[in-house]
């Protein structure tokens, strides 16, 4: 992937941009545990301190300060005094990860009109995302990112959710005392792969931990997001207030973005002009690759961004009240029209405007990093080929937890837990490959064995899977996992109540091989008409869920789910709580759509999560239907239930597949802190291996566990009482002492 060597009109831009990140009022302070140690870039100079012994981060011994050869195992001319060693190969990338702060899984402009309140059918327009957009959505992205729709975090809640982000641990372990903490900053400054250096940018990035103690070797604290380098200041329909940006940045601006620049250039080793300036046109060399964790506090409260970005009149009025993709002719965002009455109440329309402007706000930045690394020229790994910086760099994004508005933040919901996850790998082939995994489960505990993957360094055990191997021309056939296990978080405690969300596409409904043909549901009465089959319509994940020679028709299978009037969703009578006309598209929905519908029906996946909650009830739900789960949650509860929450009870047609799923949770965790006991049975049998959420076999030791795998959690024969030989693990996680002597 080799670029022209020469410079666009942008790069003088940047020459702006770096003499104001000169600035003092803009220094961010490296780990003050490294004393004495110089930046690279002024200790692989003519500037360099005799007297300083080391570098704030170490040089990789393959990268030669100002791109010269290496020779015989030294650097060439002028940097003769440097030991190196022949470039490998190893592409190690630079990250970027973009933490945004309570944004709900729909609140990202590519998630697309069919996020929605769906507790009344409504149909709410997404935020405007244009830039991470651009990253995922095709064609901008020429399939260079992907996008994990149904991807989870630890907590509704921001310190245990960044810090679970960063250890890829779930809370429960975490909290245990026989889990050792690990960091991916600090993993990712091991020698054991490529060495990085790390820099952190926002409040409270450690949650509980100081930055320095979790790997990063440079800081800045302040939670502002600014702006920089505007031309002109944008100004928005109306606005009479442009932001401050650029030269017009006060003096005492605790900036985070603009650090996050002069940050990237301490790693670049190369000439300089007389000011300490990157020359326009130079290569340079990185002396070892970086990772920047850039928590942004945005779209936090108060919602109140700039008023160039929300104007007097309310964010983008073209957008919000344009025309609906979903309705052409129809208003997209009709805060008073009667279909959207019950969606809206005064104190959210009050608030909307604010948030999508915090939400554009926070978009806004990606703008701005990648615009700086295009600009920036660095040789490959190769140290042959001249590139743009943003084509060594893995940038990823998503939130701490879900959106922070009512029913989200802080409350066990869907809301409150999900954010969707992006991925973007410029150094990839351009392609035509869709952006969009809708189908696999993933969670913020994934992130630590992706970076620790594509940066080349062996990924510890845990429940986390790498997802980087999604971002290849061929991405796995094999689903990731088929269920997801999680728990509730107060505070930064794991609560009993947890829950499990099987992946799309693995639950069914039991189909007899011949039977009564159909195309409704009243010729099977009172059975179901299932592909064109009455059935019994059982809910099932494998063939063994279902009875009297029938199959579990699922995989692959997609499902009509039929939206309501949301002025006569109150009154429903659901005598079928769950869709059961088949489909291949949305076209094959619209034609069997109820009448009365005045949104629109779309072709879905059937999921499901199971709650299983402090009462020991254990409830059921169709997730597609009510993403906001009211009614799990005492805080929740004035709201009422929702028609499509199946309390688990005897006798009824899912009770065997909630026993199953709750089973995955009881060998997962079972909290011994409930007043009546444990919660669930970890012995249960009903769960197949591959539904599994694995706690045994995950390779931590948990606190119910003597050992798992590999991991014998220091104990020998010895310490078992042996004198000698070699301690196994059994296959229950309890020590194997067969192999220990006498």
């Amino acid at each position: 992937m080799g670029r022209d060597t020469s410079r666009g009109p942008g790069w003088w831009g940047l020459v702006v941009v770096t003499a104001l990140l000169a600035s003092p009022a803009f220094g961010f302070d490296w780990d003050r545990s490294t004393t004495g140690c110089e930046p690279p870039e002024i200790f692989y100079s003519a500037a360099h301190d005799p007297g300083i012994a080391e570098p704030c981060c170490d040089r990789n011994p393959e990268r030669c300060p100002g791109g010269v050869a290496c020779v015989a195992g030294t650097c060439a001319a002028p940097y003769g005094s440097y030991a190196c060693t022949a470039p490998s190969g190893t592409d190690a990338p630079n990250f970027v990860f973009l933490l945004l702060d309570d944004q709900g899984w729909c609140q990202y402009g590519f998630m697309g009109p069919e996020c929605r309140t769906q507790k009344y059918g409504a149909t709410i327009p997404s935020p405007p995302t244009p830039n991470l957009d651009k990253l995922v959505v095709q064609p901008d992205s020429q399939g260079r990112g992907r996008f994990f729709e149904v991807n989870y975090s630890n907590a509704g809640w921001s310190l245990p959710a960044r810090e679970g982000l960063q250890m890829g641990l779930y809370r429960k372990d975490i909290l245990d005392p026989l889990v050792p903490d690990r960091f991916v900053a600090d993993l990712l400054t091991k020698d054991d792969g490529p060495v990085y250096c790390t820099f952190a940018a926002g409040g409270k990035v450690g949650g509980s931990r100081s930055t320095s103690l979790i790997g990063y070797r440079a800081e800045n604290r302040g939670r502002k997001w600014g702006r920089y380098n505007c031309e002109p200041a944008p100004c928005f329909p109306n606005c009479d207030d442009p932001p401050l940006c650029g030269p017009d940045l006060p003096d005492n601006t605790p900036e985070n973005v603009l650090d996050v620049f002069k940050f990237v250039e301490t790693t670049l080793v190369g000439p300089r002009d007389p000011q300490g300036q990157l020359i326009p046109g130079t290569t340079y060399t990185q002396s070892q690759p970086f990772f920047v964790f850039l928590s942004s506090a945005l779209p936090h409260k108060p919602h109140k961004p700039p008023l160039a970005i929300e104007d007097k009149n309310g964010i983008f009025e073209s957008y919000l009240f344009g025309e609906s993709f979903a309705n052409p002719g129809q208003p997209r965002f009709p805060f008073a029209a009667p279909d959207y009455a019950f969606a809206f109440t005064k104190t959210i329309e009050r608030k909307m405007p604010g948030t999508y402007g915090n939400v554009y706000w926070a978009d806004d930045a990606v703008r701005h990093v990648r615009n700086v690394l295009e600009n920036i020229q660095v040789w490959d790994h190769t140290g042959a080929i001249a590139v743009s910086l943003w084509e060594r760099t893995v940038f990823l994004a998503t939130a701490d937890h879900g959106e922070n508005l009512v029913r989200a933040k802080r409350n066990f919901t869907q809301n409150g837990y999900r954010s969707p996850l992006v991925i973007h790998d410029a150094r990839l082939a351009p392609s035509g490959a869709e952006g969009r995994i809708s189908a696999e489960l993933t969670h913020s505990i994934d992130v630590l064995p992706t970076m620790l993957d594509f940066a080349g360094h062996p990924l510890p055990p845990g429940n986390g899977q790498s997802l980087r191997s999604y971002l290849t021309p061929t991405p796995p056939s094999a689903p990731l996992r088929n269920l997801l296990c999680g728990h509730e978080v107060k505070g930064t405690k794991a609560k009993p109540n947890r829950y499990a969300r099987v992946r799309a596409g693995a639950l069914g409904r039991c189909t007899p091989p011949a039977g009564t043909a159909c195309s409704t549901d009243t010729e099977c009465a009172p059975a179901l008409c299932l592909t064109g089959t009455c059935g019994t319509g059982t809910q099932c994940l494998e063939d063994d869920d279902c009875t009297g020679g029938e199959t579990c028709q699922h995989k692959g299978q997609r499902w009509c789910r039929f939206g309501h009037h949301p002025l006569d969703e109150p009154n429903l009578d659901p005598p079928n709580l769950q869709p059961t006309v088949a489909c291949t598209s949305d076209a094959d929905c619209v034609a069997d759509c109820p009448s009365s519908d005045s949104i629109y029906c779309t072709c879905e996946h059937r999921e499901l999560i199971l709650y299983s909650l402090l009462t020991r009830e254990t409830k059921l739900i169709d997730v597609f239907v009510d993403p906001d789960e009211p009614g799990i949650n005492k805080k929740l509860a004035k709201f009422g239930p929702h028609p499509d929450e199946v309390p688990i009870a005897a006798g009824t047609p899912h009770a065997h597949l909630g026993e199953r799923v709750k089973c995955c949770l009881d060998q997962w965790w079972t909290p011994p802190d409930v007043k009546s006991g444990p919660l669930g049975d970890p012995s249960c049998t009903e769960c197949d291996p591959q539904y599994r959420c694995h706690a045994c076999g995950d390779g931590i030791v948990n606190s119910t566990e003597a050992c798992d795998g590999a991991n014998l959690n220091g104990a020998t024969c010895g310490s078992e009482g042996f004198g000698g030989g070699s301690l196994a693990c059994s296959g229950s996680c309890s020590f194997d002492t067969s192999g220990c002597a006498p």
